[in-house]
């Protein structure tokens, strides 16, 4: 009986939205909230990881070091935006510790406009994945093609903006240009095609 009980509450907890998982976890203190809400980031926590350390190994270990090293400041985390807020977080702690390796300079690009990716990239984690890739093949293609070819190898790419501006002929601030208005022009059709 105690087992159905605790599966009927995981049903449950899986339904929560992020808010209300930090709200649960804030209030009562059980892990199994903040398990559930750092699940959820896992994939996004490794595709950071990979992004800025170029290594799967050192990114699957960082991602355990990094909800270790996070757990705590949870607590004083708002509830808006947690997605925002938790890859910054990871994008900090990657660099904080390309920086103790090397001591050499890194470069930081400004991705302060590209932080809420994880929604397009959320569409190709659901159950339904084969639609919605579908749907988000058909809203790439409607974006005109500076925009889409710069969301393609930025996020699926995973190149950088100068990387990008290599590739394409583009100058830097174009690019940049073209990955901001693609997104927000991607998640307004995402949108609209009840995504």
């Amino acid at each position: 009986m105690q087992k159905k009980i605790f599966l009927l509450r995981k049903k449950e907890i899986l339904k929560l939205s992020d808010a209300n998982l930090l709200y649960q976890y804030k209030d009562s203190g059980k892990s199994i909230y903040v398990v559930e809400l750092f699940d959820r980031y896992i994939p996004l926590l490794y595709g950071v990881g990979l992004k800025y350390l170029k290594d799967g190994d050192k990114a699957q270990d960082t991602v355990i070091r990094f909800i270790e090293a996070i757990r705590d400041k949870i607590f004083d985390r708002d509830s808006v935006d947690f997605r925002s807020w938790i890859y910054q977080e990871m994008k900090n702690f990657c660099l904080q510790i390309r920086s103790n390796e090397g001591g050499k300079e890194i470069l930081i690009e400004d991705d302060s406009d590209f932080t809420d990716y994880g929604d397009i990239m959320y569409l190709l984690e659901k159950e339904d994945n084969y639609n919605n890739v579908k749907i988000l093949k058909i809203c790439l293609e409607k974006l005109p093609d500076q925009q889409r070819i710069c969301l393609i190898y930025f996020f699926m790419n995973d190149l950088s903006f100068d990387e990008i501006a290599d590739k394409t002929g583009y100058t830097l601030e174009h690019v940049k240009t073209y990955i901001r208005q693609g997104k927000r022009n991607l998640k307004i059709s995402i949108e609209k095609n009840g995504l």
